[in-house]
């Protein structure tokens, strides 16, 4: 009796998991409240919208203008951003597939490296209005078109 108690249990239990995984897994980005936010070289700057625009997955969190990126083999979505100058941009970089980092020199700003289903951030505060590069700086993932356009307006 207790052996078939705990044969369902277990059953139960790997469902729940694969339920989990199939929920987390369907490409829909999950927000990953605890992630780490690194402060990179303050007074630079960069935020996010849809491809072309700037209406993609943003949200304000107070003062912070928080744009969400996606990495994939190899590109970034969305591939082009607009923020305002003196805006404090949060990015968080979720890679989808493989591992990536974001880069923008001209603001000196460098992401940390994430794998796939990891995410990370990066907060800065964007000066000089302008278009700048962002890419992905690991292997010949930028010359394979892995890059995209912030506007700082």
């Amino acid at each position: 009796m207790n052996q078939g108690i705990i044969g369902i249990i277990i059953a139960l239990l790997v469902i729940l998991a694969g339920v989990v995984y199939w929920m987390n897994s369907s490409g829909t980005p999950v927000d990953v409240i605890s992630s780490p936010v690194v402060n990179v070289f303050p007074g630079s700057a960069s935020s996010t919208g849809g491809e072309g625009d700037s209406s993609g997955a943003t949200s304000t969190l107070g003062a912070v203008k928080s744009i969400a990126v996606e990495g994939k083999n190899y590109s970034f979505s969305p591939s082009s951003i607009t923020v305002k100058r003196g805006e404090k941009v949060e990015i968080r970089l979720t890679s989808i597939q493989g591992t990536h980092s974001l880069t923008i020199d001209e603001l000196g700003v460098a992401s940390n490296t994430v794998n796939t289903g990891e995410t990370t951030s990066v907060e800065f505060t964007p000066q000089t209005a302008g278009v700048y590069e962002f890419y992905c700086p690991i292997g010949n993932h930028r010359a394979m078109g892995m890059k995209g356009n912030i506007r700082v307006e």
